[in-house]
Order: C-alpha cells, then structure tokens, then sequence
C-alpha cells in the first residue's frame, strides 16, 4: 500500500480499529499503540498487493491485540469480552473476509462515527472527551470551561441527533431482533 492508501485508511478507520483492540486488551492506550503499530507496519512494502485493505487493517488489528493479549496474560476475561461483543466509507465488499457479525459491527460503527463527525462542533468535542477519552460529565465540563449543565445540555442534543441519523440503523436491527423470536 502506498503511504497515501495508508494515511487514508488511518484517517477513516483508526477510532474503529482502537474500539475494536480496546475491547480485547481492556486499555485505550495500548489499543492506540496496537492500532498504530498495525499501521506502521502496513506502510511495509510486503502489503502493497492488499486485495480488500479495511479487512486487512482489521484482521491485523484483532489479531496484534490478541497477540498482545496472550502474551501479557491481559486475562480471558478479556478474550470472552470480545468475543460477545464481535466487532468506516467502505463497502460491504471491504468486510468479505470478516465472519459475518463482526462485518456487520464494524460497518455500524463506521456510520455512527460518520454520524459523530456531523454533529456540531462543541458537542462532536463533548462527545469524544466523554465517550472517545473516558472524560465524566464534570471532567469534560471542567476541561472545556463549561457547566456541567452544558456538558449534559450537550449530549442531550447528541443523542437525538444520533438517533435521527442512525434511525435506519436502529430499526433494521429491531427487525432482526423480532424475527428472531
């Protein structure tokens, strides 16, 4: 991959990427550090002939973090986590070699970090200290200069208009839930 390939997918898919490590290794930082170590390495020309770029960027990712994860003894707890959860503008052709569920994960992840990038700019902020930096409403509002009734004001406005946006999202999955029973 060229480094331009690479840069766009880093733009596109690092928050994906670090959500779906952070959910095996338990750390933000070292979800970070994994992510990035992925991405250091794709600019090796080895993978300059990558058919399906974001399934490779992210079979890489799960499988450094579960690398990192037997090798630091980071606990099963750890693994069994990921594996109940099952993990940005790609196709569903870009998940082909994902199994199914994790495909499907990762595709509404990258419309709700799409969505999240909509929002307007002091509450995208908001959201990413409180949700993407682990910040409480009080840290976030301290960090930010606000009141907490701002902070609170703000994800108000989020999650509605999260929900107008990913309403499709919402209802197909609601679909599927019925049917199940």
């Amino acid at each position: 991959m060229s480094l331009s390939d690479v840069e766009k997918l880093f733009n596109e898919h690092f928050h994906c990427a670090v959500y779906m490590a952070q959910s095996i290794v338990s750390s933000k930082e070292i979800a970070e550090d994994i992510v990035q170590n992925v991405f250091i390495k794709l600019l090796d020309d080895r993978h300059a002939e990558v058919k399906y770029p974001v399934s490779f960027l992210y079979i890489c990712v799960r499988n450094a973090a579960l690398d990192y994860a037997r090798s630091h003894a980071c606990s099963l707890r750890a693994m069994s986590r990921f594996q109940r959860v099952r993990e940005e503008d790609s196709s569903e052709e870009e998940f082909n070699f994902l199994p199914p569920e994790e495909s499907e994960h990762l595709m509404h992840l990258q419309q709700l970090f799409k969505a999240v990038e909509q929002l307007p700019p002091r509450t995208r902020e908001v959201v990413r200290q409180v949700y993407f930096n682990d910040r409480s409403y009080q840290e976030t509002a301290d960090l930010l200069g606000v009141s907490l009734a701002t902070i609170k004001s703000h994800m108000y406005q989020s999650f509605r208009m999260l929900r107008e946006r990913l309403a499709d999202l919402y209802q197909g999955r609601a679909r599927k839930k019925r049917a199940k029973f």
